[in-house]
């Protein structure tokens, strides 16, 4: 879901029917910046044990396009030394495939980093 303020009539926020569906991920188009429109992916991740655990990060790899611009934002469930505080517990392919796909389409990643978002002193990876 996703919801666009209405005082802004210069912008114009759309499903984008060409992103196959998926529970977890919802991309729109946001119509009216300058230089270009924006794709915005809403994204809930299946965590660990999750049987959709990594679904939608992989989706978005899949039909992401390196042609236009856009933002991945949500929640990814995915724990990775690039932004967890302590190390991982264990491997997390899904995190280690998306920071290696958020690299080679040289992404920027927003923070905080360093510091604890979550009450019992772990990072949350919402972006």
């Amino acid at each position: 879901m996703t919801y666009a303020r209405k005082d802004r009539l210069h912008l114009q926020v759309t499903a984008d029917q060409s992103f196959p569906e998926h529970p977890d991920v919802m991309a729109v188009n946001v119509f009216g910046l300058r230089p270009a429109a924006v794709r915005l992916f809403n994204v809930y991740n299946g965590a660990r044990g999750n049987t959709r655990e990594g679904e939608a990060a992989a989706r978005i790899l899949q039909y992401g396009n390196l042609d236009q611009p856009e933002i991945y934002a949500g929640d990814f469930n995915m724990h990775h030394e690039f932004w967890s505080l302590s190390p991982p517990n264990g491997p997390c392919p899904s995190a280690a495939a998306w920071v290696e796909a958020c690299e080679d389409r040289r992404c920027t990643m927003a923070g905080p980093f360093g510091e604890a978002t979550h009450i019992r002193g772990g990072v949350l990876d919402l972006a």
